[in-house]
This record gives C-alpha cells, sequence and structure tokens, in this order.
C-alpha cells in the first residue's frame, strides 16, 4: 500500500488513477550512456530471474439460476511466497572474506587545485582483490567546498568499460544533487570545515571541524574498496558516540554503537532493528563538550553520566551519502562502516552547529523542501482493512458523530477494489452509482474519503472477456510495466524477492532494478503528485506514502508502516516521527492502536492520546483484528474527545509549523536535545518531544501506569518555565534535569507550555471546516523574564497559489502588553474571542485593547495560577481578529 491519494468523486478517481497510472510507468530512469542495456546482473548481484508472464489460469464455471457462467477465482497469495533463497548475509558469516585485509587501497595521483577545492585520480595501490566483484583501477575524486556550510566529496570511475558495465551512477533527473552554491566563491571561505588526504600508506582523507580542531571524518588506517558491486569505506568515531537518522528502522533515536542498518526497501511490516520500507542515508552526530571557563578549555563528553549543574555546549554536524543502492552501515563502538551494492561515492558533510542548521541545509541544498499540506489532512483519520461495502462506511462515520467525536477523513483499504484491481470499484458492494450519493454527503459534512492505492497491476486472462481490465492492457500496451531478462512482463515472484522486486526485473529504459529498487516507491509519489495536479489543478496534493527514499517530503507524507498492537509499537512511534523529521518528511503519523494483532482498551487510549499530537493522526488496523474504532470503548471515546480538543484548538499552530517547515526547512515534531542542544543528558531522550518549540508532550508509554517521569529542559534555576495545559499554572521544578514523576491517569496525557512562546489557537469544531469558521485565541506564556513571542500564518488552506493572499502574524509579549502585527491581505474575518496570559505575577484590575477599555466581568485573575484570562473581546473585533494590528495591555 504505497501512494494515497484523495478523490472527490467515484468516476473521478477512476479517470484520475488510470492516467497516473500510465505516466508513472513512463518513468526515466537516465542511467551512463556506456551501460550495457541488455545485460543481466551475474551471479553475484544477489539477482534472480523471475517467472515469465504464466499461462493464465483458466477460468471457472458456475451455475446460476441454469445459467452456466465463467468467472476466474480471486488470487491469493499462496505461503511459498513468503520463502526466501537460504542466503546468509556477510555480516552474519564468519566465514566471509573482510575486504579490508585483502584489498589493496588506492593512492591518489595527479592532485588539482580548483576554485572550490580539488580534483585527483585514485589509483589501485596494488594487485586487485576482487573480493566481491571487479576492481574497478582508476577512479576520479572530487573535492568542492560548495557552500559556507556544505562540503563535498565525490568519488566515482574514470571510466565505464566492460569489466564494470554495470555500474550505474545515480542521475540528477531522479535525485537531486547538492551543487556549489552561486555565491561560493566568497561564503565557502569562511567554511568551519576543511578536507586533508594522505597517501600514508594508502589513500585516506579526513574532515575536520576548524572551530574546534575536531576530526568529524576521516578514513585513516583504513582501506578505501571500489568493486563494480561493492564499495567500502569506514571513519572513526569518538568513545559513545551520538548518532541519529540511518532511516528506515523502527528503534531508538539514539543509534547506539552495536547496530548494522541495511538499507533495501522491503514491504515486511515493522520488525524491530531491520530495514522496511525506506532508504534513508544520511545521519546527524551530536558531540557534547564540558567548558572549563576559566582555562578556556573544551572536553568532550564520553559518558551518558552528566553534571546538571555544568557547562557544555553542543556542537552537530550532518553527513549524506547520496546513493540508492542497497548497502549496509555498520555502526561499532569506535567506528562507521559503509558498504554500498553499486554507484558511487557522493558524500556531503554539513557544518552546522546545530541540528536546525543541519537540517535546513540539508533539505535546502539536497532534498528539497517539505510539501505544505492542505489544512483538513491535520484532522483525524479513520481506516480499516475489512470495511465490506459503502453502508458500513457510513456507519462509522454516523457513529464518530453520534459519539462526539471528530473525524474528518474516511478511508477504505483494497476491500473497495474489484477482486483487489487498482482503480477499479467493486460493482456490488463499492459500486460507483451508491458511492456518489455517499461522497455527496459526507462532502456536505465537510469531510473527505481516501481510498488505499497498491502499486501492483492485476494481469487478467486475456481469454476470459469478463476479466478484462483496460489498466493492465493500457500499460502493457505502452511497455510500462517492468520486464523479466527474456523480455516477458515481470510478474512478482523470485528467491529474492519476497516482498520486494526482483533485482534484475528491467525498466521500461533498461535500468535494473538493482541499481534503482530504493527509489521504487519515491518514484511512485513523484509520479502521483504530479498526475494529481494535474486531475486537480492548483490544489496541493495530499499523498501518504510508505515506500521512501530522501527527497520524499516534497511530494508526500509517510506514515510508520504496519506495526503491532503493543505498548512497545507505541513507543517506537516517537523516535521514528523525529527520524523522519530528520529526513525531511514532517507529515508523519503511525497506526494509531496498532495495524496487526488485537490492540485493548488501555493499550487504545493511551495511544489515541499520544498520536494526536502527531502531524499525520490516523487510526487503522488490520483484516482480521477486534474493531479499534475510537468509540469501541467509552474511556477511548473520552480520551480522544479530550486530546482531539486540543489537537483542533491548537491546529493553526500545527498549520503555521508547517508553513514554516515548507519555507525554511524546520522541523515539527523535535527531539528535546535539538531545542535545548548544550545539554548532553538529553542525548537519547525519545519518550518525550516537543511539537514545534512551544509545547511539550510527555505520554504514558506503559501498560498499567498511573502516571509517567518526565523531564523539563532547562528549568530548576536554568531560564525556563513550563505551564501545564489544563491548569495554566507553572511548574515547581527545584532541580535542573530532574526526572519528575507527572500524574497521569488513564485518559490524561500530561502537555506543557513552554515560556517564551505565544500560540495561537481556535475553537474546535468536529470538522476543520467548521473550525476554520470559529473565533480565533492567543495564549502568551510568559518566559521568566516576562516577555513570549509567536506567529500564526493563514491561508485558504488548499491552493498552492495563493490567489486570494496570505496573512502572517507576529505577535510579541513584554512589559504587561501583548501585541498582534500582521502582514499580508487574506482577509479572515473570525473575530478575536479571548487571549490567555500565563505567568502573570501581580494581581490584574485594568485591560485594554487598543486603548479601548475590558468589561470586568471578561478579566479574570488566578492568583493561584497566575494566568490572566480575557474573554469577551468578539464585539472589539468584529471585523475580525486581524484586521488591524493590537495591542492588549493589563495592569
Amino acid at each position: 500500500m504505497l501512494p494515497h491519494g484523495l478523490c472527490r468523486h467515484p468516476a473521478s478517481m477512476f479517470n484520475l488513477f488510470i492516467f497516473m497510472t500510465l505516466w508513472m510507468g513512463k518513468l526515466s530512469y537516465a542511467q551512463s550512456p556506456d551501460k550495457d542495456t541488455t545485460s543481466v546482473q551475474s551471479p553475484a548481484a544477489g539477482a534472480t530471474g523471475a517467472a515469465p508472464l504464466p499461462s493464465h489460469a483458466s477460468s471457472e464455471a458456475i451455475e446460476i439460476s441454469g445459467t452456466t457462467t465463467t468467472f476466474r477465482p480471486i488470487f491469493t497469495v499462496p505461503p511459498e511466497a513468503d520463502v526466501s533463497a537460504p542466503v546468509l548475509p556477510n555480516i552474519n558469516d564468519p566465514n566471509a572474506t573482510d575486504a579490508q585485509t585483502v584489498c589493496p587501497g588506492y593512492n591518489a595521483t595527479n592532485v588539482k587545485r580548483t576554485d572550490y577545492g580539488l580534483t585527483a585520480t585514485l589509483n589501485l595501490a596494488g594487485p586487485a582483490c576482487n573480493v566481491y566483484g571487479t576492481d574497478i583501477d582508476t577512479l576520479n575524486l572530487t573535492v568542492e567546498y560548495q557552500s559556507a556550510d556544505r562540503l563535498a566529496v565525490r568519488v566515482v570511475p574514470t571510466y565505464i568499460v566492460a569489466s564494470n558495465s554495470s555500474q550505474y551512477i545515480l542521475p540528477t533527473t531522479l535525485v537531486r544533487q547538492p551543487m556549489i552554491d552561486a555565491d561560493a566563491n566568497t561564503s565557502s571561505l569562511t567554511s568551519d570545515l576543511s578536507f586533508v588526504w594522505s597517501n600514508d600508506p594508502t589513500f585516506s582523507f579526513s574532515v575536520y571541524r576548524k572551530s574546534t580542531g575536531d576530526t568529524l571524518f576521516s578514513t585513516a588506517g583504513t582501506k578505501l574498496v571500489y568493486e563494480n558491486q561493492f564499495i567500502e569505506f569506514a571513519s572513526a568515531l569518538p568513545e559513545n558516540y551520538n548518532l541519529y537518522g540511518l532511516g528506515e528502522t523502527i528503534h531508538g533515536l539514539r543509534l547506539g554503537n552495536n547496530f548494522t542498518r541495511t538499507l533495501w526497501n522491503a514491504d515486511v511490516g515493522d520488525p524491530i532493528d531491520y530495514n522496511i520500507y525506506g532508504t534513508h542515508p544520511f545521519y546527524l552526530d551530536t558531540r557534547y563538550y564540558e567548558m572549563d571557563s576559566s582555562a578556556g578549555n573544551f572536553t568532550l563528553v564520553t559518558s551518558n553520566e552528566t553534571n546538571a549543574t555544568a557547562d557544555y555546549v553542543g556542537y552537530s554536524h550532518g553527513v549524506y551519502n547520496r546513493n540508492a543502492h542497497g548497502q549496509e552501515v555498520l555502526l561499532r563502538p569506535t567506528n562507521i562502516t559503509w558498504r554500498l551494492l553499486g554507484g558511487s561515492i557522493d558524500l556531503y558533510f554539513y557544518a552546522g552547529p546545530t541540528q536546525p542548521d543541519v537540517t535546513t541545509a540539508f533539505q535546502t541544498s539536497a532534498i528539497g523542501l517539505p510539501a505544505l499540506q492542505q489544512y483538513f489532512t491535520f484532522g483525524f483519520h479513520q481506516c480499516r482493512w475489512g470495511y465490506a461495502n459503502w453502508s458500513q462506511v457510513q456507519e462509522v462515520v454516523n457513529n464518530y458523530e453520534a459519539f462526539g467525536i471528530p473525524l474528518e477523513n474516511i478511508w477504505t483499504d483494497i476491500d473497495y477494489m474489484n477482486q483487489y484491481r487498482d482503480f477499479d470499484n467493486d460493482p456490488i458492494r463499492f459500486n460507483y452509482t451508491e458511492g456518489e450519493s455517499f461522497l455527496s454527503a459526507l462532502h456536505a459534512s465537510g469531510r473527505h474519503y481516501i481510498p488505499i492505492i497498491d502499486a501492483a497491476i492485476y494481469v487478467p486472462n486475456p481469454n476470459n472477456a469478463s476479466d478484462a481490465y483496460s489498466t493492465f492492457n493500457n500499460g502493457n500496451d505502452t511497455n510500462s510495466f517492468l520486464f523479466n531478462p527474456d523480455g516477458s512482463v515481470y510478474i512478482g515472484a523470485g528467491d529474492l524477492a519476497v516482498h520486494a522486486v526482483s533485482p534484475n526485473a528491467t525498466h521500461a529504459d533498461g535500468t535494473e532494478e538493482y541499481d534503482v529498487h530504493n527509489l521504487f516507491g519515491s518514484q511512485i509519489l513523484n509520479a502521483t503528485y504530479n498526475a494529481l495536479l494535474a486531475a486537480i489543478p492548483g490544489k496541493r496534493p495530499f499523498i501518504i506514502g510508505r515506500s521512501t527514499f530522501s527527497g520524499a517530503g516534497k511530494w508526500a507524507g509517510h506514515w510508520g508502516g504496519d506495526n503491532t498492537s503493543l505498548w512497545a509499537y507505541m513507543f517506537f512511534s516517537i523516535p521514528q516521527a523525529l527520524s523522519f523529521s530528520l529526513f525531511g518528511i514532517p507529515m508523519f503519523g503511525v497506526d494509531t492502536c496498532g495495524f496487526n494483532g488485537n490492540t485493548d482498551e488501555e493499550l487504545c487510549n493511551r495511544w489515541m492520546q499520544l498520536s494526536a499530537f502527531f502531524p499525520f493522526y490516523r487510526n487503522h488496523n488490520t483484516l482480521s483484528a477486534v474493531p479499534q474504532e475510537a468509540y469501541v470503548w467509552a474511556s477511548v471515546a473520552e480520551a480522544s474527545r479530550t486530546a482531539m480538543s486540543i489537537r483542533y484548538s491548537i491546529l493553526p499552530y500545527v498549520y503555521t509549523l508547517f508553513y514554516l517547515a515548507h519555507n525554511t526547512g524546520s522541523t515539527v515534531m523535535r527531539a528535546l536535545a535539538w531545542e535545548f542542544p548544550n545539554d548532553p543528558a538529553l542525548a537519547s531522550v525519545d519518550r518525550q518531544f516537543f511539537l514545534g518549540p512551544a509545547i511539550l508532550v510527555t505520554p504514558v508509554l506503559d501498560q498499567g501506569a498511573t502516571n509517567v517521569s518526565g523531564v523539563f529542559p532547562g528549568a530548576g534555576g536554568r531560564g525556563e518555565v513550563y505551564y501545564d495545559w489544563y491548569t495554566l499554572e507553572a511548574q515547581n521544578i527545584s532541580t535542573p534535569g530532574a526526572n519528575v514523576t507527572i500524574d497521569a491517569p488513564l485518559g490524561h496525557i500530561p502537555i506543557y507550555l513552554r515560556g517564551g512562546y505565544v500560540v495561537p489557537i481556535q475553537e474546535p469544531a468536529m470538522t476543520t471546516r467548521d473550525a476554520r469558521g470559529n473565533p480565533w485565541g492567543v495564549i502568551a506564556a510568559l518566559g521568566l523574564e516576562g516577555s513570549a513571542t509567536g506567529a500564526l500564518y493563514v491561508d485558504d488552506g488548499e491552493s498552492l497559489v495563493q490567489e486570494n493572499g496570505t496573512l502572517y502574524v507576529e505577535f510579541t509579549a513584554a512589559n504587561n502588553a501583548l501585541f498582534a502585527s500582521a502582514r499580508g491581505t487574506y482577509n479572515d474575518t473570525n473575530p478575536l474571542a479571548n487571549v490567555t496570559v500565563l505567568g502573570v505575577q501581580d494581581a490584574v484590575n485594568n485591560v485594554t485593547l487598543n486603548g479601548a477599555g475590558v468589561a470586568q466581568d471578561s478579566v479574570r485573575y488566578n492568583e493561584t495560577s497566575k494566568a490572566l484570562v480575557v474573554t469577551g473581546l468578539n464585539n472589539l473585533t468584529a471585523g475580525g481578529a486581524w484586521k488591524a494590528d493590537w495591542t492588549l495591555r493589563w495592569s
């Protein structure tokens, strides 16, 4: 189930996706012009021949009311499809040859300076080892200082000849390649990165941070191995290092130093620590130093035990290996080793020195900025594999309405298909006539319908007219499908193709799946995005994809795949989401309450509340599991209403975060360590997270718990204050870095507002359409010094180009006043209803808005919580909350 698209009419759904299928099948995969496009990978490639197009299953006959009718049985996947070839991975084979011990490495010659770095020729330093392929004799090295914060190191074959004709160099038409900035001749002079190379004893290179003298990456003491189907290079790492990223996997946020990351996209559910749906060959490296201010010394922190009162400084850098081949990254106590099955070495080092700096630079130079989603997509989504017909889907919608639980989007899984055929509805259970009536009523209520589409096309029986399937015929007639080595149409099969396409299947332009496998899902997202734009011009496409590669975020969001209804998977959803923040895919969520297996009331209660603070919020489960819609259990319904009320209130804040992510590369869900980059105690924290800079989420993740431990970064005398969302009261934290026990009975998720930030809100409703028409509110959570800032972005919520203009409001609180200053032409007529100011230390007797007094009965000050709540502002802002700038003062 790879791409998902929104459709507004049954007929348009069919026509739209017919177009999408034909077009995505014609995607061009560029390659070296010297490559033999008819060659078949050697056995060393790990490729296997897939079955040719089989003779079609014979149709069967049945007598109905005296009439003989033929039909073709619905295909079911045989058990042997889950059985792969008995291959022992080298990483688990104690007898596997270690390339470092038998290969000669390279020597650098012909080194030449360039305007932005250097070039060199790398020649084999001894007899070829040919250990896992054919050694490439001569390589080209290019080093470029591309900008003030980015260094590129590329190694590619000098020649593509018969011995390495299978070498596939990733084209820029498929994956963007960072290039030298226009101002690099001046900006690169300020780079904090330094490249140094050596031929002692063979070629190696190191990248240093000039400001600290720290070695960020060094291949010294190792050999470069470069064969046509095996590339290996390694770098030393400091003791107890902090690395994040290298997706996609189900794992803690901090990767640890005894972990092997396999990057090979696979539809295998969500096994912990294994390769799953996506490939993101990027990591963030964060290093902390204890400062001795008297001596001016910096000491690298190598222990998990830190002093909460000591002074530290953190430095982060990023490393991106632009390679789409299957690869393996070995994280070991002292080093990191990359092993690639082909392609080139195409490394980019990002100087940072903070995570926001690295993430912004990575997105703007390499993978693109994330798509701005339509506003409605941030509402709640309900899906189920097993909804039998339109009537049952309507019943689910009705139940959500009856139980007073917001529902924005209703999905169907593959049940709606006609015998699992993409782009064709079942003519009885999900017929178009009934579907049109269902969708008309659904849209009138402000809701949306979203079908799941699988990335596989049914092959009909040509001898049975009733089995006709024009989608296949159109694709087949245009040679849009994959081929076997013998030229026949590829059908998913093969020993090494369990839950994936066979490596030697061939694309329309002759490129083999071996070379572009990890790009398959992302290119489907690319095709779907552009098809939706063509079908519904001017509207932002909404796509949630399961298979991704670096850069997919500019087209789509992502869900975490087929997880399981276990407490562990609820926990793992947090580091998975934070990792995808690093990968430039902020529109992330998981199957809430779990996809596989049966959930239970307590787990679903906690999970529905946690996911309410993820950008993509969907409940979804499998065919054989118990129902888990939010209304099934009374306590879950109540917990959902509570969390959704907060979610729908803060959607203006969330939408603003996405606007900023789309334009600046900032993140939406944030690790605590990213917001507090100088605190090493937060390096491994992944049971809490920030939503933007202002909202701290501390969920219960353990079965049976009625409280939860959490930290309040920067509190306890370090300059930060946090306010309870529910009581509005500042938390009394006496010790910096303390793990605080927080009451959290079932149905309660602790949420805190961070001092120093202003959060725009809007009165919640059952749909985002109705919420967008409700009055505004503002919460100003004052910092310890009595000030706060924030912003609000407003537009029509759906258009790519805002013909009606946009609105950007900036908030500043200081000196007993809150200022709102707007720019832009979008006309929002909703009034301002209330303003809440947290952390007001003295009693308030007088409040004015632009000099006009606010009635005393609209002003409430709580001596205990120190919260000022001002209501009844509607009449003073009847033309719209942002029609004119305003100042609210209190004394």
